[in-house]
């Protein structure tokens, strides 16, 4: 009988621990990659949105949640090279701070008045190298297991000399978000799919999918 009460109130905890969400703030950006490479600029871009939301939570009072739905940007360098731009940071991609990258880059210093300033920023902003998405490359777009971080300082150690980076910029937009990438990358639908019903992260290579797509559904 003790038991029983301890696991009924177990449950009632877990019940009211997460209570209603408040107002969700939303923003989209456009984030542009240029490359500079031997015959000129090349470039790519990605719409992504960022919702943005509070939870109360016992024992915690109101804890901020976020979440990130768009591609990575995929940069065709031509001559079978290309560049990535995930939707991850730090030295794998496997760091959060996406969603936070247009608030440092617009001025801003965190906390819930920045995230709902966003909704109305207007504008673009350049992304310094500490600011700034991962960048991969694949030897092979058929082969996941040819992805390899690309070092923002030095592409030509990547690609040769003739090589480097461009600008790398978000302009904020109420363009829609569209995901394309699995024309560039094909085994990511197939993958995704494996996801659902995974019960351990799949990983490219050491990087996890969802640096490649996110989505909110």
């Amino acid at each position: 009988m003790r038991r029983t009460m301890f696991s009924c109130l177990a449950f009632c905890l877990a019940a009211v621990s997460a209570a209603c969400s408040g107002p969700v703030s939303t923003y989209r950006f456009r984030l542009h990659v240029e490359v500079e490479t031997p015959e000129g600029t090349k470039a790519g871009s990605s719409v992504i949105e960022v919702a943005w939301w509070t939870e109360k939570v016992v024992g915690h009072g109101e804890l901020g949640k976020d979440s990130v739905t768009g591609d990575a940007v995929f940069v065709d360098l031509g001559d079978a090279k290309n560049v990535v731009a995930l939707l991850g940071m730090g030295r794998t991609g496997n760091e959060h701070g996406i969603s936070q990258m247009p608030i440092k880059a617009f001025g801003y210093r965190g906390g819930d008045e920045s995230w709902r300033a966003m909704e109305t920023q207007a504008g673009s902003a350049d992304l310094t190298l500490d600011n700034m998405p991962t960048l991969v490359t694949f030897r092979d777009l058929k082969d996941t297991g040819s992805v390899e971080v690309v070092n923002p300082r030095d592409l030509a150690e990547a690609f040769g000399p003739g090589y480097s980076l461009g600008r790398v910029w978000i302009e904020t937009t109420t363009d829609p978000v569209v995901q394309t990438i699995e024309q560039k990358l094909p085994w990511l639908p197939a993958l995704i799919e494996k996801q659902k019903t995974s019960p351990v992260d799949i990983r490219v290579n050491g990087h996890y999918l969802e640096l490649f797509r996110r989505s909110s559904t």
